[in-house]
């Protein structure tokens, strides 16, 4: 019987720290045709989003409690309507299910639409989506959720615990306030 590993893939960030030959060349030859008394960078680097194979498997979905993301909500998070996410936790959870071309997307800065289903009243869940929801990565390594709507409609206040999962199945952020009553 032949035996097959199977390995899962997550995105990570690829840090290049020198330039190659032909950026040197082009970068000295615009410095001194513009300017040739101003000093060289010293500092260069970019990343690059790219996806490697992952000899861990992925997180284990607990259909007892898939909630991955928890935290608590500050006020400025409700008073801007985004919920800010931490690096670690979008690419382990939400990144690694996404295609490369949408994680790209991401990575550049651009707003991806997202879905968002309040599932805190499981009898009547309710779905976010078109402008007011979105994922996006601001700064160098902050992820934030916008969901004005849903801040709104739920009346969270700061200290509110609320937990997310993405969805893969769905293809949409599940959203759940833990602390209100039913």
């Amino acid at each position: 019987m032949i035996s097959k590993t199977l390995y899962s893939t997550k995105k990570t960030f690829y840090y290049e720290f020198l330039r190659t030959k032909e950026e040197e060349e082009e970068e000295s030859c615009s410095k001194s045709r513009i300017c040739m008394s101003e000093p060289a960078g010293d500092q260069y680097c970019r990343r690059q989003l790219v996806e490697i194979r992952d000899v861990f498997p992925p997180p284990a979905a607990d259909s007892d409690d898939p909630w991955r993301i928890k935290k608590s909500i500050n006020q400025h998070e409700i008073d801007s309507g985004i919920i800010e996410l931490e690096w670690n936790d979008v690419f382990e959870h939400v990144l690694r299910y996404w295609k490369m071309g949408l994680a790209n997307y991401i990575a550049m800065g651009v707003k991806v639409h997202v879905i968002i289903l309040d599932v805190t009243q499981e009898s009547s869940p309710r779905k976010y989506d078109g402008q007011d929801a979105y994922l996006q990565l601001v700064g160098k390594d902050e992820f934030v959720l916008a969901c004005m709507g849903l801040i709104k409609d739920r009346n969270l206040k700061a200290g509110d615990e609320i937990s997310l999962y993405w969805d893969d199945k769905a293809a949409c952020f599940r959203f759940r306030s833990i602390n209100v009553e039913t």
